[in-house]
């Protein structure tokens, strides 16, 4: 019997982020995954978006447009597997945007893995009781992104406000 395919797929949004714990604590997720499930082997082909925007959709450029167009082409066949940290690692756009996108993995037969509560969304979850917790998750994610990405925009904003009036500035300034 041959072993069952599971993709990895990592990301993280800053540069900032390489230094930490970030891809270590993510390659670790998946590692004791397939140690909890030994019938399927992790592809060689994986698929990182290091320091790429899930918000901004910078990350469909990248490294998860290449798993879509496998996953479209049938490169990643029906019956795989994508291990992912959490739902908000394949993207933090509008639940709009982000659903579809989701929607096209599971309607392919292949799995999405949430590594950080072991939920599996496949077409039989999504069709049972997982939709909501899928919508909820998407939501969740986008909130989040733009919430802080309001934070970051104010921010700047009095720096440059302050910096204008004459007052000091700290390191990190718009330019």
């Amino acid at each position: 019997m041959s072993s069952k395919i599971a993709y990895s797929y990592v990301r993280f949004s800053s540069v900032q982020q390489q230094h930490g714990a970030s891809l270590a604590r993510q390659q670790e997720k998946v590692s004791k995954w397939l140690v909890r499930n030994p019938e399927y082997v992790l592809s060689k082909l994986t698929f990182e978006d290091l320091g790429r925007s899930g918000f901004s959709g910078e990350h469909l450029e990248n490294a998860f447009g290449r798993l879509l167009a496998a996953v479209e082409t049938g490169a990643i066949a029906s019956g795989s597997k994508i291990l992912i940290e959490a739902i908000d690692r394949a993207g933090r756009l509008e639940p709009f945007d982000m659903l579809p996108i989701l929607s096209k993995i599971v309607k392919a037969g292949v799995s999405l893995v949430s590594l950080d509560d072991d939920i599996e969304f496949d077409r039989a979850s999504v069709n049972s009781n997982h939709l909501f917790l899928l919508v909820a998750k998407v939501q969740q994610a986008y909130q989040y992104s733009d919430t802080l990405s309001g934070r970051v925009k104010d921010a700047y904003s009095r720096k440059r406000k302050k910096a204008a009036e004459g007052g000091g500035v700290t390191r990190r300034t718009p330019l």
